[in-house]
């Protein structure tokens, strides 16, 4: 006995969606995908179809034509298939798959239903028949793996149909949870293609849960009789994902999240405005600033934003950078990748509220405290380093790539006054100036002593790092005691001092 038109769908690995006003939530923004009769067609010989292609070569003795439509009545050992083209490049994977099939779905008697050695010798996913029971009653069955089929009911009556009625299936698959894909079968019917969602029997469950391991779509096999004017496919496009769970719009996202630490990344673009309640911990992750809405955190809450290199650019230098990111409300933390916070960090953070959030990067603590140069650490007062730097190596401070030793190597430099730049910033002196002793500002009226001090020094710039003090020299020999002050040098004009004598003034560095 031949049986009647059965859905299967072969496949292994993706995910695919059809009608954007099929899913009230879920995914709402598809790419079609898979056409099995295109435009025009006249005959078998060009079904005109995109992404793949019929074959009807496993028949021999039924007969397979085109009267607007592809009509088939085969033999109980024959069947034709439409096989997509490379499944493993659909418009997306592990989304949501529709697949919308057209036709005259001849009923069979539920005692010829393939068993399930049968639809697993096909590479079936599902199966789906009209189905008459010794009741007798009518019914719309569905097979998603394992030994029975099951029966599903709905507001369309499939006892209904004739044998010229043209029933529209839609199949949705599930492939957004790894290991555990879903089905679920709807009708549509009337002119605005109304949803009809098909119930197991005797259960509120819409989706049925599928004994397969296959993640997408690969073809629709039909067997014994009936007619397909329509078999087409789409791929629901995931708008973000939290780890390897895509959804189809952020506000799922945000729903999937709940209160757990979680990571929203966001795939495409998207002009939802959404809101984060008081219990959410989510770090948003928006590397191509696809959000284009608001994010409005509760005032109780903080949300983690995940800036980007593809949003700071390529050469992260110091400086203020801008995340295109709305937000309203509530805290808001931004952090770096690790490419890039192994060399800077966020020293300040300016959200301006339903616009867009403003970064300060400057070079990473980290790298500050390994600076080293004349053999020792320079990071005692690390305020007062960073001014030195931008002031007098800013090139090597504030570069995308600055290190402890590339920083250190830029203070062995000399400076205009001749010392190195190191040694000019724990003295707190302006290397452009000379370090040379001169007498006093305000004038030497010191009777005792020639006094001397150097203006270039400043002790408030002193960074701590070293002890320094400053003595007058004869002969190697430190004359009187010395100071730590360099506006107070003295040299005496008695007992060891000598007028005519030549005196060297030395600057003392003690860690």
């Amino acid at each position: 006995m031949k049986k009647s038109l059965i859905f299967a769908s072969i496949a292994c690995a993706g995910a695919l969606a059809l009608r954007a006003d099929y899913v009230a939530t879920g995914f709402t923004q598809y790419e079609d995908w898979f056409k099995g009769i295109g435009a025009g067609v006249t005959s078998t010989n060009d079904m005109k179809a995109t992404n793949g292609a019929w074959d009807f070569t496993g028949v021999s003795v039924g007969d397979v034509g085109y009267e607007s439509g592809l009509v088939f009545d085969l033999d109980s050992a024959e069947s034709i298939s439409f096989n997509v083209t490379t499944p493993e490049i659909s418009p997306d994977t592990n989304t949501w798959t529709d697949v919308k099939v057209s036709g005259v779905f001849t009923p069979v008697s539920t005692n010829d239903l393939p068993t399930q050695a049968t639809m697993e010798a096909r590479s079936a996913q599902v199966g789906f028949v009209v189905g008459i029971s010794a009741d007798p009653a009518t019914n719309y069955y569905a097979w998603v793996g394992g030994a029975n089929w099951v029966k599903l009911t709905g507001a369309v009556d499939p006892a209904e149909n004739t044998a010229e009625t043209e029933t529209t299936l839609l199949v949705t698959f599930d492939y957004t949870v790894a290991n555990a894909a879903k089905a679920r079968f709807a009708i549509l019917t009337g002119a605005g293609s109304v949803t009809t969602n098909l119930l197991a029997d005797s259960s509120s469950a819409t989706w049925q849960s599928l004994a397969t391991s296959n993640r997408t779509v690969s073809g629709i096999s039909c067997y014994g009789s009936g007619k397909i004017t329509t078999a087409d496919g789409a791929v629901g496009l995931a708008v973000a994902s939290i780890g390897e769970v895509k959804y189809g719009s952020l506000a799922d996202a945000v729903d999937g999240a709940g209160t757990s630490e979680s990571t929203i990344s966001v795939l495409r673009e998207t002009s939802e405005s959404v809101t984060l309640g008081p219990d959410s911990h989510i770090t948003i992750n928006d590397p191509a600033e696809n959000i284009r809405g608001t994010v409005t955190v509760d005032p109780s809450a903080t949300v983690t934003v995940a800036a980007a290199v593809e949003e700071l650019g390529e050469d992260i230098t110091n400086g203020v950078y801008r995340i295109n990111l709305k937000t309203s409300g509530g805290t808001v933390v931004v952090t770096l990748p690790s490419s890039v916070s192994e060399y800077k960090e966020i020293k300040t953070t300016n959200v301006v509220a339903g616009s867009h959030i403003d970064v300060e990067l400057q070079t990473s603590t980290g790298v500050m405290n390994a600076i080293t140069a004349g053999g020792n650490t320079l990071n005692h007062d690390v305020a007062k380093l960073r001014e030195f730097l931008a002031n007098y190596t800013n090139a090597a401070y504030v570069a995308a790539n600055a290190s402890g030793a590339t920083i250190g190597a830029a203070l062995e430099a000399n400076g205009d006054n001749g010392i190195p730049l190191w040694k000019s910033y724990v003295m707190g002196a302006d290397p452009t100036k000379s370090i040379s002793p001169v007498n006093p500002p305000a004038g030497d009226t010191d009777t005792s002593n020639i006094s001397l001090a150097i203006p270039s020094i400043d002790l408030s710039k002193v960074p701590g790092d070293f002890t320094v003090t400053y003595g007058v020299y004869k002969n190697g020999t430190l004359v009187g005691t010395a100071v730590s002050n360099p506006a107070n040098i003295k040299i005496p004009l008695a007992g060891e001092g000598d007028p005519t004598a030549q005196y060297t003034i030395k600057a003392v560095l003690t860690k």
